[in-house]
């Protein structure tokens, strides 16, 4: 009792699921009872009464009204005079034909689908109809549609793939597959009963292409029919069975053939409206015996050969007889021969009294026993109809079995024949069950027992749906309708210009309809819909058409998530109105909506909500056979004209033949409804009557500029002259002209006219695709390749994105790019001054001549590869328009801007271009490119020229916006104020982003307060998506201040890089292009700056955020760089998922030079700076400076790396200055104070460094050190640390100010005394005497360095070392220990190891404790490197901005102000002045007689002899070509810096080179500490005297267990010469023996323990 009770709650649990689902129509009531007056009109008409007699029948489920409106708003455009589908079927099989015959005869273009794909529901299905299923196995299901063919998965349902695109096949109603080739399909429409069908067709190689078989469309005499089920014998697959039902079921026949389809017979064939068969199966035990079922049941016994029907069999009836049977199916058990399961629903009268019952057969279908459905209830027959209508059999249980209808269901049948409801829970499939099919799978029980599972693939109404059994015996179910699935059936559509990716419309049965951010939605629950619009000032607000019922129009206030029915003043339901009734929405108020019922309806807001009242009054036409009111047939197209709104055109669908009823179609207003006139056709001109079509679309000429208005009209049915009608009213009078040459005789779903076209273009969509027509061509021509053969039910051009979306009937949405309408015209040359205004299209080549002037204040659509091109002497102004392409995966040229690259920046000798007020330029090759040839093939670098200032105007989604070419003899005047360069989502992946700006070899370009933003989908995956790409080229990046300056920081518009791989990437040549950026903002791009030998550089004031991505992500990466200006920058992390090697900023490679990285932020990185490579001299004398920096949160604070090519690495030697006078003379880093920190400063693998800090400041000591020397020190005069510096703007001047010019002379006062000082001035002479010495003078040489110290220069001291033979390593380290300076060099260590003699390591460790002694040298030089560095910061800051000061200086000027320097530097950078001004000659003669002018050391002499041998190349190859790439690749090898880097520039620029700049990271297994001292083993008692015989001098090497000990020498008489105390237990002495006489001496070592150890020694002369 309690398992009834459980299994009653189950049912009623059922019953209500089923009642509170949305559900579609539930049977065809309406045609069995009318179906048998095979005739559309006739059943039309009888419907109609049927339902309008009692208006409470359209409500009632039962009978159909749903199914029925589907039906009719299907077949009236496509049915003949005699009703029938005939003339359809033989028209679509005929443009079949025309398109196999013609395929390549079309207009090129490429069709997209869009979708939809999965939706977001989880396990609900959402797509479209699935009418059949072959399951191969788990991965490989075939799929039949309703609508759209057949498609396959190889891979569970994850990707689908359409078998039949280029066939005209609807639905399919079987599959079946009789090797790993050979397919057959049923085809035809299974709903609402329209009828089409290509019969059965066959594919031998597995669906790459079809054969029709025998059973094709003229089976019946051409007659239309449905193949309504198909089966092959299990036992011979030669043996095929079909259901053949007509037209209106008017016949049902069973087709069978025994050859593989080559020839059909009829074994079975009856005509009646109530013959309908719709499933045939072989018995699993019998392959004689077969079942087909449907309005009656028959069963063969000999294969199919003979039949029999056995309804009568089935005892259905009560004794009133009055049941009529809707539908039966059967279910033959796979596992107990001869039981046979029905399903059988009935009714009585006007469908009263229908219910479903089951009956089972024990013997083979002789006789029939009705099950008892327990508790004696009857089933909901609401949740099952004729066409989803599914049995299936448990193959896990013998007792268990499904039914489908709206739901599914299971149950069980017990012994008894009793049948009870099997709840089945998580029930998540879409309604309408339409196929069924079962397979098994190993499983176990909720015990753990094994058993067989149930796996369920369904076909439903939103698509395939898999259903595994659970141990609980439930369902898991799973949506496997996954991408390429595009079946979705629409009705319209609607999109939004301002979101491309916004698009909706009304689909059947309430599948995914709405596409937004990235995903489908079913929003609302609103089932089928119909055509819909969207608020184009709000896209929030969505209206669409409900199609069928009473809830007419529903409406969305939040972007489609939830929609609200919208009832006032509505027209009604029935016969008022179509189901596809039209909808339009006023262009210039969005809240008037025009809908169509037999008026027309027009919107105004009341109290914030729609209210609708009718604007028309049409008289009802009088039938001359009854002399009575007929009614009216309700509106199919209204237009609302977009030039004046009170222009509104309307036109009626439902043609009848021969118009006896003389209905009026089409009619306009042009007073918004006050009074409505009819158009008539013309009199006397049959061709244009609308006998025998109605009128399905219209659409205004968007283009019509005489007086009156100008429309088009779609038409359907089949009138091949009568397609396309276009209408031009003027006054009372209409002109009527015939477009339809070249469209399908079809009917014409829809009609969209191409707006700013000269050609009259436009677009039709059919049954068959989409046609294209303009006047020049003059005849219709079909659109695009990739979309199916399918048909096309609206059509919406998106002119911000140029694209055309179609929505289909069975196809879901496509899109194409409009790339290759229009017409081929010659180029447009401009001589006069012009203005544009409005839209243009322009197919050709506009070139503006001398003395042109065009102003374009419109919107300007380019077609592929054509550009603007503008001469020298010519203007052209683009002031808020927009100038774009014509499609933007197809861009356009660009504006090419000509000019004379030798003369100077006047109109004269330029093309100018002016961009203002919001100017576009958009979807270019090159946006706008500047340069002086005609020709843009021309090899590279180009000549440049023209002039370009562009202000508060936009650059988007062009693969290079603006392109200078190679300009040098002056200055340009171009520039960019306000500016926006954009790559967003609708930058093409084909095409992406490669530069916003690209300058080669041009000085002086001005960019203020621009946006240089990439969001295009390439974001993250193009790897050279740059801002500004420049090419040894001079350009100041800045904010743009909006009032007179000073200007606050609420007044900047500041420039900004986001996005990109680099913000700016410049590289450079020797010389004085440089570049200044400051006051922008850089965010999440993988490198902001990156510079290459660029030397000057300005960078002052930008924040930085760096990605959190990927493993070479920076702020500013300095390559090859010296003389920059890197002051007060932010540097930050973004907000994205983590990386392991954020950096800030990265310097490689900056040369021998003082540079000083000052008062910038580091906030959160993983490195804050880092320094590779050669970014000092090799005494680490002069070099990198890392002063006033702030970390916050970062790991590793300050990280030198090494670079394994150099020994001269690290940086400056001393970071700050010992003994400093002021405070700002310290390094004045505030270190990260948090646990995170690794490191404050970490000196890799190289020398030890001095960091002078401010002792009471904790936080500026590194703690947390690798090699670094930390000394404390208080300033004796205070002051503060980190004093911002104070700009000017340049001006012009080469005069240094006050403290500059005072520092150079401190420094060059104190210099000249280190140099006195430094070898007492006579570095030569020493290295002279160290290089021709012989052994006998080591003591000499040494007693002189000793003298000298601690002034000995590191070269004198690494030739000491090299002359091993004179001085041993006593005598070193004697010089070593009185020079403390050069135990903190790791080459001159590394000198000592290369000796061949090794020094002992007690010897190193003494020489070693340099690194903590600070030598009165020192201090003097940290006096004069706080004056040098000082000076020199000045003269770089001030040269800087003189570089990139607005006001060009001249050459003499400049090289004058070099001159004056005097340094190294600064006088080669004189030569180069000459080479960038085109003095050439001059240039390299200067370069190869500086050695004469000035006193060189070797490694100037050497940087000397590259750069010239560089320079010399550079002239003798000013363009680059491939033949140079191995030349260029040897310099890049070079041993100067700049050299090297300049060539791997020119490769990089060229593309020729793949270098990539480096990054390193902290190696911890790599370090290296020589100041850890190594427990050497002693050697004990030993005491050795060498030369042994001497002459002058002898080095004594002695070793004792005891620290204190004597030494003793006693000539040949005994007497003693020397006594002395010795500290150490092991050590090497040098004595003078010059006073000793020649002879034999006693050397004696002891102690007080009572320990000697004696030697003897010969002194010989």
């Amino acid at each position: 009792m309690e398992s009834i009770i459980s299994m009653k709650k189950a049912f009623y649990l059922f019953i209500i699921i089923l009642c509170t689902i949305p559900t579609t129509s539930n049977a065809q009531y309406w045609m069995s009872k009318y179906g048998y007056l095979n005739n559309y009109y006739l059943i039309r008409d009888s419907t109609d009464a049927f339902f309008n007699e009692d208006t409470s029948r359209i409500h009632d489920k039962n009978l159909g009204f749903k199914g029925y409106q589907r039906w009719k708003t299907y077949m009236e455009p496509r049915v003949s005079q005699n009703g029938s589908m005939e003339t359809y079927s033989q028209q679509m099989a005929q443009e079949y034909e025309n398109i196999l015959l013609s395929d390549e005869d079309r207009i090129p273009g490429q069709w997209n689908a869009l979708g939809p794909v999965t939706g977001t529901t989880g396990p609900l299905a959402e797509l479209g109809i699935i009418t059949s299923l072959l399951v191969e196995d788990d991965q490989n299901i075939y799929a039949g549609t309703g609508a759209s063919g057949l498609f396959v998965t190889h891979n569970g349902g994850e990707t689908w793939t359409s078998l039949t695109d280029k066939y005209l096949i609807t639905g399919i109603e079987s599959i079946i597959k009789v090797n790993p080739d050979t397919i057959y399909i049923a085809t035809g429409f299974d709903t609402w009963g329209k009828v089409y069908s290509k019969g059965v067709m066959r594919s031998v190689n597995n669906g790459l292409s079809w054969q029709n078989t025998a059973l094709d469309s003229d089976y019946l005499g051409g007659q239309p029919f449905s193949v309504k089920g198909m089966v092959m014998d299990p036992e011979n697959s030669q043996v095929l069975l079909a259901l053949v039902q007509q037209e209106y079921r008017k016949s049902v026949n069973i087709a069978k053939t025994t050859d593989r389809g080559e020839h059909w017979i009829n074994t079975y064939s009856e005509t009646g409206n109530e013959r309908d068969l719709r499933k045939i199966e072989y018995d699993p035990f019998d392959s004689d015996r077969i079942m087909a079922s449907g309005r009656f049941l028959l069963i063969s016994n000999n294969n199919g050969d003979t039949w029999q029907e056995i309804t009568q069999r089935i005892p259905y009836n009560d004794q009133t007889g009055q049941y009529t049977i809707e539908r039966i199916t059967t279910s033959f058990h796979p596992s107990i021969q001869g039981r046979v399961l029905v399903m059988l629903k009935k009714y009585k009268g006007v469908y009263t009294n229908s219910c479903v019952e089951f009956y089972i057969s024990s013997d083979g279908g002789e006789n029939f026993t009705k099950c008892l459905y327990m508790p004696l209830l009857p089933i909901n027959s609401t949740t099952f109809s004729e066409d989803k209508f599914e049995l299936e059999w448990s193959l896990s249980n013998n007792h268990h079995f499904y039914a489908g209808g709206i739901a599914l269901a299971k149950f069980t049948l017990n012994p008894y024949n009793e049948i009870y409801d099997l709840t089945l829970p998580n029930h998540c499939i879409h309604d309408d069950v339409r196929f069924l099919k079962l397979y098994k799978i190993n499983g176990d029980d909720s015990n753990g027992e094994p058993r067989y599972l149930d796996i369920l693939y369904i076909g439903n109404d939103g698509g395939v749906t898999k259903g595994i059994e659970n141990t609980e015996s439930g369902m898991d179910w799973i949506d496997i309708s996954g991408t390429g699935l595009n079946i979705t059936q629409y009705y319209g559509l609607a999109i939004h210009e301002d979101e491309p990716g916004f698009y909706l419309g009304g689909t059947q049965d309430g599948n995914l309809f709405l596409h937004t951010d990235d995903l489908w939605y079913n929003r609302g629950n609103i089932g089928d819909g119909g055509e819909a619009v969207i608020d184009y000032d709000d896209p929030n607000n969505i209206y669409m058409v409900r199609f069928c019922g009473y809830e007419y129009l529903y409406e969305s206030n939040d972007h489609g998530l939830t929609w609200h029915y919208l009832a006032t003043g509505m027209p009604g339901e029935g016969s008022e109105r179509r189901n596809d009734a039209p909808l339009e929405m006023s262009y210039t108020d969005p809240s008037k909506l025009f809908i169509g019922g037999k008026n027309v309806f027009k919107s105004t807001r009341v109290g914030g909500q729609l209210v609708f009242s009718p604007i028309s009054d049409f008289d009802y036409p009088i039938d001359p056979n009854t002399n009575k009111e007929h009614p009216l047939p309700p509106f199919k197209s209204i237009r609302v004209s977009p030039a004046n709104h009170n222009y509104i055109i309307a036109g009626r669908g439902n043609a009848y033949w021969n118009n006896e009823l003389e209905i009026e179609k089409l009619f306009y207003t042009t007073n918004g409804g006050g009074f409505w006139n009819n158009i008539p056709t013309p009199v006397g001109q049959p061709e244009f009557s609308f006998d025998n079509v109605g009128i399905f679309d219209l659409a205004f000429d968007l283009n019509y500029d005489d007086s009156g208005f100008q429309f088009f009209i779609a038409l359907d049915r089949f009138t091949s002259t009568k397609k396309v009608f276009k209408v031009t009213v003027n006054g009372s009078t209409a002109t009527f002209t015939n477009l339809s040459l070249g469209l399908p005789n079809l009917p014409i779903n829809c009609i969209e006219v191409y707006k700013d076209s000269e050609w009259e273009e436009m677009f039709a969509g059919t049954d068959c695709g989409v046609y294209y027509y303009n006047n020049i061509i003059g005849h219709w021509t079909k659109y695009g390749n990739g979309m199916p053969v399918c048909a096309v039910s609206d059509l919406e051009i998106n002119y911000k994105t140029n694209q055309l979306i179609a929505s289909t009937f069975g196809r879901g949405m496509y899109m194409a790019e409009l790339c290759e309408i229009g017409t081929s015209e010659s180029n447009i040359y401009i001589t006069d001054t012009q203005i544009w205004e409005g839209s243009k299209r322009i197919p050709a080549d506009i070139i503006i001549q001398p003395g042109g002037d065009l102003t374009i204040k419109g919107d300007v659509f380019m077609k592929y590869n054509k550009s603007i091109m503008v001469h020298i002497g010519a203007f052209l102004t683009v002031d808020g328009g927009k100038v774009t392409s014509h499609c933007s995966t197809q861009p356009w040229a660009g504006i090419r801007v000509l000019g004379t690259s030798s003369e100077g920046q006047n109109p004269l000798y330029q093309g100018v271009v002016l961009l203002k007020n919001n100017a576009i330029i958009e979807n270019a090759k090159i946006g706008v490119h500047c340069y002086n040839v005609t020709d843009p093939s021309d090899s590279y670098p180009m000549s440049g020229g023209g002039i370009l200032m562009a202000s508060n105007s936009t650059f988007r989604n062009n693969m290079v916006s603006v392109q200078f070419e190679r300009y040098t003899s002056h200055f340009i005047i171009s520039s960019f104020k306000n500016c926006s360069f954009i790559a967003d989502a609708h930058m093409s992946i084909s095409k992406p982003l490669k530069y916003f700006l690209r300058l080669n070899e041009i000085s002086n370009l001005v960019i203020l307060g621009c946006d240089f933003k990439n969001i295009s989908l390439t974001f993250g995956q193009d790897a050279n998506a740059r801002g500004i790409e420049s090419f040894n080229s001079s350009f100041v990046v800045d904010m743009m201040c909006n009032t007179t300056p000073p200007c606050a920081e609420i007044e900047m518009d500041k420039s900004t890089f986001t996005g990109l791989k680099y913000g700016i990437h410049s590289l450079s040549l020797p010389g004085t292009k440089n570049f200044k950026v400051t006051n922008s903002v850089f965010t999440n791009n993988d490198c902001g700056i990156y510079a290459l030998n660029v030397d000057n550089a300005d960078i002052r004031y930008n924040e930085f955020t760096i990605p959190k991505v990927g493993e070479r992500t920076t702020g500013l990466y300095l390559d090859h760089c010296n003389g920059y200006i890197v002051e007060e920058n932010d540097f930050s992390p973004g907000e994205v998922a983590t990386s392991l090697n954020s950096r800030g900023i990265y310097v490689n490679e900056s040369g021998p030079y003082d540079n000083t990285l000052y008062l910038n932020e580091f906030n959160n990185l993983t490195y804050g700076i880092v320094a590779e490579g050669c970014n000092r001299t090799s005494d680490g004398f002069y070099g990198l400076q890392i002063k006033c920096n702030t970390f916050i949160s970062t790991i590793n604070d300050i990280t030198v790396l090494p670079v394994v090519i150099s020994n001269t690495i690290g940086i400056a030697h001393d970071q700050g200055t010992a003994n400093p006078k002021l405070c700002d003379q310290l390094a004045g880093n505030i270190f990260t104070q948090s646990s995170i920190n690794q490191y404050h400063f970490y000196n890799g693998p190289s020398d030890r460094i001095n960091y002078h800090y401010l002792r009471t400041h904790p936080d500026m000591e590194p703690r947390h050190n690798l090699r670094v020397e930390v000394r404390p020190e208080y300033p004796t005069y205070g002051g503060e640390c980190c004093i911002p510096h104070e700009y000017g703007n340049g001006g012009g001047t080469t005069i240094l100010d006050e403290a500059t010019l005072e520092n150079r002379a401190n420094y060059l006062e104190v210099k000249s005394v280190l140099d006195s000082l430094i070898d007492q001035g006579e570095t030569e002479n020493k290295l002279f005497s160290i290089n021709t010495s012989i052994p006998d003078e080591g003591l000499t040489i040494t007693q002189d360095l000793l003298q000298t110290s601690p002034y000995v220069s590191d070269t004198v001291i690494k030739k000491a070392i090299e002359k091993e033979d004179v001085i041993n390593n006593s005598m070193l380290r004697d010089i070593m220990v009185a020079n403390p300076n050069t135990g903190k060099s790791n080459e001159i260590m590394s000198y000592i190891d290369a000796r061949i003699e090794e020094m002992p390591q007690y010897m190193k460790d003494e020489i070693l404790q340099g690194e903590g002694i600070q030598s009165e040298r020192e201090v003097k030089e940290a006096n004069y490197n706080i004056y040098r560095r000082a000076y020199q910061n000045g003269f770089d800051r001030h040269l800087t901005q003189l570089l990139t000061d607005t006001v060009k200086i001249e050459q003499d000027t400049l090289v004058h102000f070099f001159e004056k320097d005097g340094r190294f530097i600064s006088l080669i950078k004189k030569g180069w002045v000459k080479f960038e001004n085109g003095d050439t000659i001059q240039a390299i003669n200067y370069l190869i007689s500086m050695d004469t002018i000035t006193l060189l050391d070797q490694i100037q002499v050497i940087e000397l002899q590259e750069q010239s041998k560089f320079m010399q190349w550079l002239v003798e190859n000013p363009v680059y070509d491939s033949s140079q790439t191995d030349k260029l690749n040897l310099f890049s090898f070079s041993p100067s810096l700049k050299v090297s880097a300049s060539a791997i520039g020119i490769l990089l620029a060229n593309n020729a080179s793949n270098y990539s700049e480096p990054y390193s990271v902290i190696d911890e297994s790599k370090h290296s500490d020589p100041i850890k001292l190594k427990n050497e083993k002693r050697v004990e008692n030993y005491l050795v005297v060498v030369p042994n015989p001497a002459t002058d001098f002898i080095t004594i090497k002695y070793a004792s267990k005891f620290r204190t000990s004597k030494l003793y020498i006693y000539n040949d008489a005994g007497k003693l010469l020397l006594k002395r105390n010795l500290h150490k237990e092991q050590d090497e002495i040098t004595l003078s023996t010059r006073g000793f006489n020649p002879g034999i001496y006693l050397i004696s070592l002891k102690n007080d323990q009572g320990f000697t150890k004696s030697s003897k020694f010969i002194i010989s002369r």
